[in-house]
């Protein structure tokens, strides 16, 4: 159970990281897209929320300690912390593909011991699946 709860804080501090960036994007997006794009990134930021909410109880849930300091979750996250200031529709939505693919990849990467924690995992790759696909239509 070590290894999946190591697991899951990675993906934790993943969640963290880019919940942080998508507030940063809606905040600083810019260009035409402006109003189509600012109100679908505070979407993705509660949705996010919620994810990152319910990945630290799953570790509660199964005896685990989750990542709790901002430190720790920069540190434990393969998401970098996006740049301040000001960005383009293009680059913001090619930020979120590259975002959602690495959860993905994390959500893939929790091993198979719990029940409750595989149903929430393929919960969460459907999300992030769904939400990759519809950034990549947005971006041809």
């Amino acid at each position: 159970m070590k290894n999946t709860i190591n697991t899951l804080n990675t993906l934790l501090a993943a969640q963290e990281v880019f919940t942080t960036n998508l507030q940063n994007y809606h905040w600083y997006i810019k260009g035409g897209e402006f109003f189509t794009l600012h109100g679908q990134l505070e979407e993705l930021y509660d949705a996010m929320r919620d994810d990152f909410d319910k990945t630290a109880e799953l570790i509660l849930m199964i005896d685990g300690q989750p990542l709790s300091r901002m430190s720790d979750f920069l540190k434990a996250s393969p998401i970098a912390e996006a740049e301040s200031g000001f960005i383009s529709a293009k680059d913001t939505l090619k930020a979120l593909e590259e975002g959602y693919a690495s959860l993905l990849k994390l959500v893939e990467e929790v091993p198979d011991e719990n029940r409750v924690v595989t149903a929430a995992m393929d919960d969460m790759a459907s999300s992030y699946t769904k939400n990759r696909w519809m950034i990549r239509q947005a971006s041809r």
